[in-house]
């Protein structure tokens, strides 16, 4: 059930975004991770591929030691997979990126954020195209793991960081000119067999 809706106007041409892109690797594999710094954060521009106990590769057939594109992970060790000194983003951080794609558009936009009883919450981003403006480089056509299979349903899911909860299963749908941040049980906590996996990006605080 839908408590309120708040509409937000923005034409604000002003960039938050540093263009200091630099490689990280990770020591357990040596894969290698552009990243981006964006407000006090460094973000990852690219989806973890670290392979863990319970990931799924959807490029690999069989159990591999590397996956060559992005991994997809379950939710209790997805809380633990990022690299030593990284972590996952909270739900704040993304909401800040989120504002300073706004402030650097050219364009209005639009944002309308409707809030629900569970504390979910769907924002609309009007005027806005999120995949283009953001420069974390997100697929929207990765969708989600299911079981072994793919569900590609043109958005973008990763697990998200909420400290407003004491469980490990809030993510956000991420969408052309909208998201939803949210957390349930279904096929994440039950449906062994069909359990969901999500994408990762990594964050850490930048150093002084």
């Amino acid at each position: 059930m839908k408590i309120f809706s708040i509409l937000l106007f923005f034409s604000l041409p002003f960039s938050h975004f540093e263009q200091v892109n630099q490689q990280i690797t990770d020591a357990r594999d040596g894969n290698t991770y552009d990243t981006i710094h964006i407000g006090n954060l460094i973000w990852f521009q690219e989806d973890l591929r670290y392979v863990s106990e319970k990931s799924y590769c959807a490029t690999e057939k069989n159990k591999e030691e590397v996956c060559s594109r992005s991994n997809y992970y379950a939710r209790e060790e997805a809380a633990s997979v990022c690299p030593e000194g990284w972590r996952l983003p909270t739900w704040q951080e993304w909401e800040a990126v989120v504002n300073q794609m706004i402030e650097s558009s050219e364009a209005s936009v639009v944002k309308d954020s409707a809030f629900f009883e569970d504390r979910s919450m769907l924002v609309q981003l009007k005027g806005l195209d999120i995949n283009a403006a953001s420069q974390l480089k997100f697929d929207l056509n990765k969708g989600w793991v299911e079981g072994k299979r793919i569900r590609q349903n043109g958005s973008y899911t990763l697990w998200i960081n909420n400290t407003a909860y004491d469980h490990n299963r809030f993510h956000l749908h991420l969408g052309a000119t909208s998201f939803v941040g949210h957390h349930h049980e279904h096929h994440v906590v039950d449906k062994v067999r069909k359990v969901r996996r999500f994408c990762v990006r990594c964050v850490k605080e930048k150093e002084e």
